[in-house]
């Protein structure tokens, strides 16, 4: 696991940012919008860093 600063998560959803890098744009249209969306939901997870077992589940 990779944990990211608040610094290291902003320029992680930067670079991701549709509006900075317009050729992203093509993998949008490749892999679809609800794959892009989940990448975005992803970065911007606030979430907790602690592991969860998968049998916990």
């Amino acid at each position: 696991m990779t944990f990211l600063t608040d610094e290291e998560r902003a320029a992680w959803k930067s670079a991701l940012s549709v509006e900075s890098n317009p050729l992203l744009q093509q993998a949008v249209d490749t892999y679809g919008r609800e794959a892009y969306e989940l990448v975005l939901k992803v970065t911007a997870a606030q979430g907790g860093t602690e592991p969860v077992r998968w049998w916990k589940l």
